[in-house]
């Protein structure tokens, strides 16, 4: 049930332009609810609206010192929901020798209808959706060089930012027997999700002191990485010390702040400074550095 077409167009100048059309008729997928992640167990199949989209893709002469790529995609439903994403690539060969490349990637997604969790109860399964606003970066930086025939330098950053917004007043129950999304009793905490005082027993609360209630609300709960950013950094020094064989020098960062958002420019310094201890909040921070030799053995 679906309908895919991709062209791509290389002219004398070496320039490429290409793209692609698709679309998706409605279906159920059975694999949209994972209730299980140790068994990998599966929920009731959900229908899935008519999707289409569209990519168009612009590349200059890769045999210039300096050539771009440029990649834009973009997608929407049945439901008015909209996928966007962009990706820009540059890079400069000043000679044969030496390399610098830089990328960024941005995908943006507006969704009604995303799967949150599912808990199981006295009645049974209870599958948990909201609507969705996930805004995601990816800076990346490349180098490598050869300072002489037997060293090779090799330097690789990126950066990664995920920021996944929910709108409480949005928070429904898909029904399977009805096939539709509701706020049901279970949402809003109703007859009978009430506790022995009679208070209300929503299915999520931003207050940590109700958690014996209620579960915490998405945004604030890690474990779906709503506001989480990353950045690693990989470098490698090669020496060949003979024919055939070599040394490798590698030094390997890696920091990660998962319950935090960063935004722009100015929160990398942030980012970069934040090792507070806060509720709700993980902080990873790893460094390792290897050597490995090799040896050619030849008669």
């Amino acid at each position: 049930k679906t309908i895919e077409l991709n062209y791509d167009l290389e002219f004398d100048n070496f320039w490429s332009f290409g793209g692609g059309f698709y679309k998706i008729y409605e279906h159920y997928d059975d694999r949209k609810i994972l209730i299980d992640y140790n068994r990998n167990e599966f929920g009731p199949p959900i229908f899935i609206p008519e999707v289409i989209g569209n990519r168009i893709n612009i590349a200059t002469d890769k045999h210039r010192t300096l050539w771009a790529a440029f990649e834009y995609t973009w997608a929407s439903n049945t439901r008015n929901d909209t996928e966007v994403g962009q990706y820009f690539e540059l890079t400069y060969k000043p000679n044969s020798y030496i390399s610098f490349s830089t990328s960024y990637d941005y995908y943006r997604l507006i969704k009604q209808y995303h799967w949150l969790e599912s808990f199981l109860e006295y009645d049974g399964y209870h599958h948990i959706f909201s609507n969705l606003d996930r805004d995601m970066n990816i800076l990346s930086f490349r180098i490598v060089g050869n300072v002489n025939r037997r060293l090779n330098l090799q330097g690789y950053l990126e950066i990664f930012s995920n920021h996944d917004r929910f709108d409480p007043t949005t928070y429904s129950e898909y029904l399977p027997s009805s096939n539709n999304y509701e706020r049901t009793n279970y949402i809003l905490g109703e007859n009978p999700w009430v506790s022995d005082d009679g208070d209300a027993m929503p299915v999520y609360t931003q207050d940590f002191s109700q958690l014996e209630l209620s579960y915490l609300d998405p945004y604030q709960y890690i474990g779906l990485y709503p506001k989480y950013t990353s950045m690693i950094f990989n470098g490698i020094v090669k020496w060949n010390y003979m024919r055939g064989s070599n040394i490798y020098f590698v030094y390997s960062f890696n920091k990660s702040v998962n319950g935090i958002p960063f935004n722009g420019i100015g929160g990398l310094t942030d980012f970069l400074l934040f090792n507070d201890k806060e509720d709700w909040v993980e902080v990873l921070r790893d460094q390792t550095f290897m050597i490995k030799i090799d040896y050619w053995f030849e008669k």
